[in-house]
């Protein structure tokens, strides 16, 4: 994870929040996805299962995450052209329904809950 870390911080200008909010996603994909903590970026292969695993959470967390997956599989470059792709189409997919969500106002069901 340190490794990770700092491979972030070399490859991009982000606040300390930023940068472990990015780590936090990590450790709680890779956990919920392997069952164990995070070693390397490899699990990430696996749209379909990371995809299942997110399509749990509410949109903006999903975003959250795909954001998150993107910047560390850009680190790998070229290598990782093909997926980063993928998972770029999956956010931009994310991103119109929740703008899609916006646009009606109203209050998704945990919003409705705490009002």
């Amino acid at each position: 994870m340190e490794q990770l870390k700092e491979r972030i911080k070399k490859a991009r200008k982000i606040t300390t929040s930023t940068l472990n909010v990015y780590l936090r996603n990590m450790r709680i994909l890779s956990k919920t996805i392997t069952g164990t903590d995070f070693k390397d970026t490899s699990f990430l292969n696996n749209i379909k299962k990371v995809k299942t695993e997110i399509e749990k959470k509410r949109l903006p967390t999903q975003k959250t995450y795909l954001a998150t997956i993107i910047v560390v599989l850009m680190l790998d470059g070229d290598k990782s052209k093909n997926i980063v792709k993928k998972y770029r189409d999956y956010l931009s997919e994310i991103k119109g329904q929740y703008d899609k969500q916006m646009e009606t106002q109203r209050k998704t069901r945990k919003e409705s809950e705490n009002w």
